[in-house]
């Protein structure tokens, strides 16, 4: 889904044409009930889980 902002030139504004096109459809972290730390840390668990499965079970037990 493409805003009406997008430049029609497809080298010219393509990349923060797809971001804004995102920003619109995603909600924030306000309401979505979460601080931006919440996030990051969960950001952080998803890599070191991706990184080496199973860690945070070894960790949790």
């Amino acid at each position: 889904m493409v805003s009406a902002r997008c430049h029609p030139d497809p080298a010219s504004a393509a990349h923060s044409c797809r971001i804004a096109a995102k920003s619109e459809e995603l909600p924030g972290a306000a309401d979505i009930g979460l601080t931006h730390k919440q996030i990051h840390e969960a950001r952080q668990i998803r890599d070191a889980e991706q990184a080496q499965p199973g860690v945070i079970r070894q960790i949790l037990d």
